[in-house]
């Protein structure tokens, strides 16, 4: 599914998860109508959430590819760094169990940035012979979508603000471009070799980590409330630029954000 369609998903929880609860007390009509807007406003039965930021977490990894070249192995070494981007996300949570909340959450993340490099590119005239070469792959993509089950303890502190911390597995699909291949000029007597440019194929991996977080709201009206989320997840996962060789890479980071939450 696309990251829309998990948006969606969430959104539509919430809102069915907000609807059962409103079916209940309209069947119980008999029960003292002060009871539930009470415990609603101490605990909220429902939680859902909109917002936006930024990952603030820097991550490295590196590649190492060999193709054929003049009969010898080239070597490839590239440098790759996920840049501090912007992020968006939304998440829902159901109280199960006095403070105690259930939910789900997804966020997407998107960035490029250019990658150094360094080759060792064999002599088209002597054998073991190999010429350095440096440069820098301009502006690889890297994209990730995080979908998380949350648990989390609700606590209320004054009469405006909520908290909620929470944790729970996380899943993660991603993106990387990888280099393949460097592009490179020569002149006789080929001593040495200018870097030109790289190719590169964009591969889809999956992971499974961890998260945990915790959510600030100050209320703002009976429904609404303005709020802040520190969120840590984090991953691995293989990439394969080139049949039969890999590299790992690590997924998520810290990542701060703010925007409303909806109190049911």
């Amino acid at each position: 599914m696309t990251p829309r369609t998990w948006l969606a998903l969430i959104a539509a929880a919430g809102l069915l998860a907000a609807a059962s609860p409103a079916a209940a007390q309209s069947q119980q009509a008999t029960a003292p109508p002060q009871a539930p807007r009470a415990a609603a406003a101490i605990h909220p039965r429902v939680i859902v959430a909109l917002e936006g930021g930024a990952q603030l977490t820097t991550m490295t990894s590196g590649s190492a590819v060999t193709f054929k070249l003049y009969g010898e192995d080239a070597r490839l070494n590239v440098d790759y760094r996920t840049p501090v981007s912007p992020v968006y996300g939304a998440r829902t949570g159901v109280r199960v169990w006095r403070q105690l909340m259930v939910g789900a959450g997804v966020t997407l993340f998107a960035g490029n940035r250019d990658a150094a490099l360094t080759a060792a590119l064999p002599h088209p005239f002597h054998f073991q012979r190999p010429r350095a070469l440096e440069g820098t792959a301009s502006a690889l993509e890297r994209d990730e979508t995080a979908v998380y089950a949350e648990v989390g303890w609700h606590r209320r502190f004054g009469r405006k603000w909520d908290a909620v911390v929470f944790a729970g597995p996380a899943f993660f699909r991603a993106t990387q471009e990888a280099a393949t291949r460097v592009r490179f000029n020569e002149q006789y007597p080929y001593d040495t070799a200018t870097y030109s440019d790289v190719d590169t194929a964009s591969r889809k991996t999956n992971a499974t980590g961890f998260t945990l977080g915790a959510d600030v709201a100050y209320r703002i009206g009976r429904t609404f409330s303005a709020g802040a989320l520190v969120r840590y997840a984090r991953a691995t996962a293989d990439v394969t630029p080139v049949d039969g060789q890999r590299f790992r890479i690590t997924l998520g980071g810290l990542q701060a954000t703010a925007g409303l939450r909806l109190r049911f």
